[in-house]
């Protein structure tokens, strides 16, 4: 999973924690100063998983997609930005 936080579709969000649920298996990351966030999650099974960010401000879940593949920047590119809530 590669891809940027942000406040507002446009600016950095810094310190955001990623959290993805498969079943049982929590796996979570920080965005980094400019809002970016990697990782890597071996034997993962996408399409049942729970992907959520949060911050001080509060918690946006993913909506369920059966296309989620784990490269977060195949959908979330520069017209579609993870935003934070």
């Amino acid at each position: 999973m590669e891809s940027r936080a942000a406040s507002n579709g446009t600016s950095t969000a810094g310190n955001v924690q990623i959290g993805i649920r498969m079943g049982t298996k929590l796996t979570t990351a920080y965005s980094g100063s400019q809002g970016n966030f990697y990782g890597s999650i071996s034997g993962a099974s996408w399409t049942g998983a729970t992907i959520a960010i949060r911050n001080a401000t509060g918690t946006a879940v993913m909506p369920a997609n059966s296309s989620v593949s784990g490269n977060c920047n195949n959908c979330h590119s520069s017209s579609n930005r993870i935003v934070v809530p």
